[in-house]
């Protein structure tokens, strides 16, 4: 559920300051049950509305210590496990499995993620009952996913109700190759794009692409197509 909440203009008592803070604050909480759970940004930085930090957006009361944070950005990923200090850098140097293909990444708040990205939270296991876990920052005025040509973008529903991946697609050019890829716990078969439709052959053929659930993703993987989604 998103909540907008309003901050009124109040005079805050700090030497040499007298303007009025009143940000729109945006927060949306999420349950979550699954190990691995695709996580919209939605939001600018609280602090100067540029794009938020992934340390900042993630609110880390009732996530389960050892999940880990992934960002993917342009071929590579920067991750962060979470210990009792908070979101603490995964060493690439340690040679585990976690650590394989990491980019040293520096503390979470070294990375920033624009408003229509989405990053990747694995918790240590599947969660019984599901968490409720809290993302915030302020509210943006444009969330837009932006599909680049011969990249791979993560992309979250972030509207809170089903959506057409058809029409999600209508503000990208597909090119011959491209694919998608639905974020699930197991592998579902991928959509590629064959220079006039969109086509599936495991576990079924398909020529329709899904609907695409609240806060559910995929991955577009991109051979020349690009363009970007507008939420």
């Amino acid at each position: 559920m998103k909540k907008i909440l309003t901050i009124a203009a109040a005079s805050i008592a700090v030497a040499a300051i007298a303007d009025s803070f009143s940000p729109d604050i945006g927060v949306t909480t999420l349950s979550l049950s699954l190990k691995n759970n695709v996580i919209p940004v939605q939001f600018n930085s609280l602090a100067d509305s540029g794009s938020v930090k992934a340390g900042d957006l993630v609110c880390t009361n009732n996530i389960p210590l050892n999940s880990y944070l992934f960002v993917y950005n342009d071929g590579s990923y920067t991750a962060w496990q979470l210990v009792e200090s908070g979101w603490n850098p995964l060493d690439v140097a340690s040679g585990t499995a976690e650590a394989a293909g990491i980019t040293y990444s520096g503390n979470a708040n070294s990375v920033s993620l624009p408003a229509g990205s989405a990053i990747w939270l694995s918790f240590p296991a599947a969660q019984s009952p599901a968490k409720l876990v809290s993302f915030y920052g302020k509210v943006a005025s444009e969330t837009n996913t932006v599909i680049s040509a011969n990249k791979s973008t993560l992309v979250c529903n972030m509207t809170g109700s089903e959506k057409s991946i058809s029409t999600l697609l209508s503000g990208v050019s597909p090119q011959k190759g491209d694919k998608i890829r639905l974020v699930t716990e197991t592998y579902q078969g991928e959509y590629s794009y064959n220079g006039s439709s969109w086509k599936r052959f495991y576990p079924t053929v398909s020529t329709e692409l899904p609907t695409l659930g609240a806060y559910q993703g995929f991955w577009y993987l991109s051979k020349g197509g690009a363009g970007s989604i507008t939420w």
